[in-house]
């Protein structure tokens, strides 16, 4: 039986740890695994749906390709698990065992998100039919917390996947339904009031999120929203259905019009609210509730109970929260960025009459995310209400995105921080020209994205001074050594550490953590193998087709890539658009009619490159070099004219 991700396995087994609520993930002992192509997760998939037990290739072949399969199914099939037997192999044997027919997985050694988030439910259904609504609610705050955002086999393809994503979403809405129920329960209505609607955005039909959302709206003392609530959800039922509201809501309406006493909490509120910790991170739960915030403006910095104090929650000598733990904890290991935090620190000071936007740039891995959340904590801190949002998880509807604004509609200071911004950047016009404008004035937003705003909107930005366009640099020598003693690092290992990860602070993290693994000092090589997979998984991430890989190949290769350098080395059947293509990656830099693949990158890519195909490397380099020597001799025999011969 495959266990749960926190679950112990047998001294000396190797751990297969997997993580499907998401983008398909793999380790081995800690070490990060590429799973390979969207088939082959897919592939994986059915084999952890089964926990264990035997699927015969029929239905691998029908979990792919359903009704019309290809004439090579069952021989593309079986290369899907050939290659996934060799990536899970190691000194005990295979994790995949072939069997007469078909396959199954060694359950004894593996452990899966899923299993530990279906547990949870489990364990909160029971909890709270014992009457312990605290541990349940904080028992489906752990399952939400499992989700790294998205969907559930997020881009995997095949009739299988779907179904198991459909049964994974709705068992994931369903908890978080219960969830805000709890919450309700436990007198925690402000949090309910926040979260909720960017929920609705996702699920706008569910008349029992609307339910949930009316009853905190008027527990907050908002009663002419809570019915206005109503009247919106009764037009759209009636506008996209033809039917009126069912008898729940119906039923809660006319209790609202009444001030029904029962309506109000049979449990007082905690004395001192906390900020909103949603599900909108990349580590949380993703696109059902997608976003963060707090429960109003705060009322103060340092004082013990207040928002951002960092005091207990229940504002008397107890024992510390762990969520102020956690701040404490990424306060001591954050390093750097004294720049940036200053720059928003002013924003924080001043009194502007428009919104305030910082937009952060960088490479993925760079630590925008992990400065966004020192921000939210310097913002808490300050006494401002803090709203904290994935735009990968909002979705390509811009109906979330205006949930968010009718989340700060009212709220004086509030700090909104947006992190993934380049997943939803065909919306930039639209977020610039209509979105900010609904914010209220005083508003400070914070911008994480891989890719840099438009020419037009950093212009306008620039002109009315509004916008504060940041490129995040890798840290200095400095930084970097600083970052490693704090992760305990010792000091005679730092500099090998600084050669392979340079200042890129992912790659630092990367290198810091094989090191400290048991064997890593004894195979330097396995060390950087392993850094630059992860790497290389986390910032490059999958390709559009073997052209496009190649063209990468050539620009890191080449450290100075022209459109006519890539088409002297490139092969003539080549897909179009590759030029343009490599100027859009955030990992490279461009300088008039030439890209540069970023350092780190590409140090990454050419040790990949060197270990994995070594022939065509080379083949590469005297293509390179052929081009270069041709383009010397061209530009020595130009004809020099008149004043231009010096």
């Amino acid at each position: 039986m495959i266990r749960a991700a926190d679950r112990p396995l047998d001294a000396g087994a190797t751990r297969y740890r997997f993580a499907v609520l998401g983008p398909v993930r793999a380790w081995r002992d800690d070490v990060e695994i590429d799973p390979g192509s969207p088939q082959q997760c897919a592939v994986l998939g059915m084999l952890l749906a089964r926990r264990g037990r035997f699927i015969s290739l029929d239905e691998i072949v029908d979990g792919l390709w359903g009704d019309r399969p290809p004439v090579t199914a069952g021989a593309t099939a079986r290369t899907y698990i050939s290659r996934l037997r060799r990536a899970f192999r190691d000194s005990a044997g295979v994790l995949i065992r072939g069997l007469s027919g078909g396959y199954s997985i060694e359950a004894d050694t593996v452990t899966a998100d899923f299993i530990g988030f279906e547990e949870l439910l489990e364990a909160a259904r029971s909890s709270r039919a014992r009457g312990e609504v605290a541990m349940a609610a904080g028992q489906l705050e752990r399952a939400r917390d499992l989700w790294s955002g998205g969907t559930a086999l997020a881009g995997v393809p095949g009739d299988a996947a779907q179904h198991e994503r459909t049964r994974l979403e709705q068992l994931r809405l369903a908890a978080l339904q219960q969830l805000l129920e709890l919450k309700l329960e436990l007198g925690r209505h402000v949090e309910v009031a926040a979260e909720v609607p960017v929920v609705i955005a996702a699920h706008e039909m569910d008349e029992q999120l609307r339910e949930t959302y009316m009853l905190a709206l008027y527990r907050c003392g908002r009663q002419a929203e809570a019915l206005d609530e109503y009247r919106k959800v009764q037009a759209l039922l009636g506008r996209e259905l033809g039917v009126d509201p069912g008898p729940r809501l119906r039923s809660l309406h006319e209790r609202l019009l009444r001030a029904d006493p029962s309506l109000h909490p049979t449990v007082p509120p905690r004395p001192s609210a906390r900020p909103v910790e949603g599900a909108g991170r990349a580590t949380r739960a993703g696109g059902e509730s997608a976003a963060s915030g707090s429960g109003g403006s705060g009322s103060g910095g340092s004082g013990s109970g207040g928002r951002g104090s960092g005091g207990s929650e229940s504002g008397g000598s107890g024992p510390v929260p762990l969520g102020v733990r956690l701040r404490e904890r990424r306060h001591r290991l954050f390093v750097g960025r004294e720049r940036e935090r200053q720059i928003f620190a002013a924003a924080l000071g001043d009194d502007p009459e428009d919104c305030f936007v910082l937009y952060l740039t960088g490479l993925g891995g760079i630590g925008k995310t992990a400065l966004l959340q020192s921000l939210a904590d310097d913002a808490r801190t300050a006494g401002r209400a803090v709203l904290r949002v994935d735009a990968g998880a909002l979705g390509a509807s811009r109906r979330a995105f205006l949930a968010v604004a009718e989340q700060l509609s009212g709220v004086s200071d509030a700090v909104l921080l947006i992190d993934a911004f380049e997943t939803r950047h065909e919306l930039e016009s639209w977020f610039q020209t209509q979105f900010l404008p609904r914010l209220p004035s005083r508003t400070v937003v914070v911008i994480a994205s891989r890719e840099r705003p438009s020419p037009a909107w950093r212009a306008e930005g620039a002109s009315a001074g509004t916008l504060r366009v940041v490129a995040l640099d890798e840290f200095t020598t400095r930084e970097a050594l600083a970052m490693l003693s704090l992760r305990g690092v010792p000091a005679d290992q730092r500099a090998a550490i600084l050669d392979l990860g340079g200042g890129h602070p992912l790659a630092l993290s990367l290198a810091a953590e094989a090191v400290l693994t048991s064997d890593a000092t004894a195979d330097g090589f396995k060390t950087r193998r392993a850094v630059v997979d992860a790497l290389l998984t986390r910032v490059v991430g999958v390709l559009p087709s073997p052209g496009h890989r190649l063209a990468l190949q050539a620009c890191a290769q080449s450290y100075a890539a022209t459109e006519e350098l890539l088409a002297a080395v490139l092969p003539a059947e080549r897909p179009p658009g590759l030029f343009d293509w490599l100027r859009g990656l955030p990992y490279i830099d461009s300088t008039g009619q030439t890209l540069h693949v970023h350092d780190v990158i590409r140090e990454a890519l050419e040790f990949d490159l060197r270990w994995r195909d070594p022939v065509g490397y080379t083949a590469m380099e005297r293509r390179i070099a052929s081009y270069l020597a041709g383009a010397s001799g061209r530009v020595a025999r130009r004809p020099v004219t008149g004043d231009r011969a010096c």
